[in-house]
C-alpha cells in the first residue's frame, strides 16, 4: 500500500489534536472526509481529528487498506478521549485537578465568558499535564520557559494560541496566589501585525444579492449592516431593536459592555420584511426548533452566498465586520466614532483600518508618474 497518512500532534484552537499529512491522492482524499469527526484547519493546512485513542483506532478501521496511517511522529503518545461533562482523563494528580476546578469556578465567578473558560482549562490542563510528576505548587518559573520553548516555539504554534496560553498560566497562578512562579516575568510573542482581510462594495453587493433566503440575507445585513461579531448578532433579542431612535442595542459584548448602532432604512425595512414573515418568538434570529441560531449555520450561509457571488478571497463573518470599518472611514467617518461602534476598548485596534481602506491608498501617486520613460 503506497498511500501513507503521517500523524502528528497539533495545538489547534486550545485544544491536542492529530494532524493528518499526506500527498494528494483522490481515493484518500474522499474517503478521509467521510470519516465522522474529521476537520480541516485553514491554519494548519490538513485534516485532523481529537487528540484520542479511540477516534485513531476509528480512523484506523475507517481507512483500512485505502491509506496506511503512520503513527509514529506521536512520540507521546495520545490520551484517552475525553469523559463525561467534557472533563479530560489526564494523569493530573487530584490536588492539581482540584486547583483547576477551582480555576474554573473563579473563572465563572467572574463572569468570564463560556468559549474563553473552555480554552483557559484546556490549555492549564495540558500545561500541568506537561510535568505529571510535579503538583502545581512545585512548578517554578523555568518550567514553565520550558513548557512555552517545548509546545509552543519548537511545534511552530500561531501567536495568538501561545499567547492565550501566557494568559491562561498567569491568571492561574495568580488566583492562586503562588508568588514563587513571578507569571509577571513571562514574556509574551511579540505581536505580529497581520492586516486583515476587506471586501469591495462591489463584493459585498455580490454576497448579499447571492442570498435569495431571506433570513440569510437578514443574518448578513444585520452582520455586515452594522458591523457586528456573530456572536452579538445571534444574541440579538427583539427587545433590542428600538424603532423610533432606529439602533440597535448590542448586550453585554466583548468586554461585557453595552454599546447602541445605529440601523440604515435599508436594515430596518429588510427586518420588517423579515420579521413579518417569520415571526420569531425571543431571539431575531432562532434555529428551527427554536432558541439561537448557531454558529455553524451562520458560517454555512456566507460559505454559499461567497461561492455563489464568484468570490475567491478567503471569507469569514468577521471579515463582514472589517469591511463596514474600512467602508465607513472611506466615507470620512472619524475613528473615534468607529471605535465607539464597533466596541473597541483601545483606539489601537481601530486604527489598523487606516492600513487597510484601499480608497486612501488609491488616491497616493508614486514618484514613477512623474516621470518621462
Amino acid at each position: 500500500m503506497s498511500n501513507i497518512i503521517r500523524a502528528e500532534l497539533i495545538e489547534h484552537k486550545g485544544s491536542q489534536c492529530i494532524a493528518l499529512r499526506h500527498p494528494y491522492h483522490a481515493k484518500t482524499y474522499y474517503k478521509l472526509k467521510e470519516q465522522k469527526g474529521i476537520r480541516y484547519s485553514r491554519t494548519h493546512g490538513c485534516y485532523y481529528i481529537p487528540a484520542s485513542r479511540d477516534d485513531l483506532e476509528r480512523l484506523c478501521d475507517h481507512m483500512g487498506d485505502i491509506a496506511h496511517i503512520d503513527i509514529s511522529g506521536l512520540k507521546k503518545g495520545v490520551k484517552p478521549r475525553q469523559g463525561k461533562g467534557g472533563k479530560s482523563r489526564t494523569n493530573l494528580s487530584s490536588e492539581n485537578m482540584g486547583k483547576v476546578e477551582v480555576f474554573r469556578h473563579r473563572l465563572e465567578e467572574q463572569r468570564y465568558s463560556a468559549s474563553t473558560i473552555k480554552t483557559y482549562i484546556s490549555m492549564i490542563t495540558q500545561f500541568l499535564a506537561f510535568y505529571p510528576a510535579k503538583l502545581w505548587s512545585d512548578i517554578n518559573h523555568d518550567d514553565i520557559v520550558e513548557y512555552n520553548h517545548a509546545v509552543y516555539i519548537k511545534r511552530n504554534m500561531s501567536f495568538s494560541t501561545q499567547n492565550q496560553a501566557i494568559n491562561a498560566i498567569k491568571l492561574f497562578y495568580k488566583m492562586h496566589h503562588n508568588h514563587d512562579v513571578m507569571p509577571t516575568d513571562l514574556k509574551r510573542p511579540r505581536r505580529r501585525r497581520k492586516l486583515p482581510n476587506v471586501l469591495s462594495l462591489q463584493e459585498v453587493e455580490g454576497i448579499l444579492n447571492a442570498t435569495n433566503n431571506l433570513k440569510h440575507k437578514t443574518l448578513l445585513v444585520i452582520v455586515y449592516g452594522a458591523g457586528l461579531r456573530i456572536g452579538e448578532a445571534l444574541g440579538l433579542k427583539l427587545t433590542d431593536i428600538s424603532r423610533e431612535e432606529g439602533l440597535l442595542y448590542i448586550r453585554e459584548a466583548k468586554g461585557l459592555k453595552d454599546r447602541r448602532v445605529p440601523m440604515s432604512p435599508m436594515m430596518l425595512k429588510t427586518l420588517e420584511r423579515y420579521y413579518s414573515r417569520y415571526r420569531p418568538a425571543t431571539y431575531i434570529f432562532e434555529g428551527t426548533g427554536g432558541g439561537v441560531y448557531t454558529q455553524s449555520s451562520a458560517r454555512k450561509v456566507l460559505k454559499r452566498a461567497v461561492r455563489v457571488a464568484g468570490i475567491r478571497k478567503h471569507v469569514t463573518l468577521h471579515t463582514l465586520r472589517h469591511s463596514y470599518a474600512t467602508h465607513l472611514l472611506e466615507r470620512g467617518v472619524g475613528l473615534r466614532y468607529i471605535q465607539e461602534l464597533l466596541g473597541h476598548g483601545s483606539p489601537k485596534t481601530t486604527m489598523l483600518y487606516t492600513h487597510v481602506s484601499g480608497k486612501r491608498l488609491g488616491e497616493i501617486l508614486s514618484p514613477l508618474d512623474g516621470l518621462d520613460i
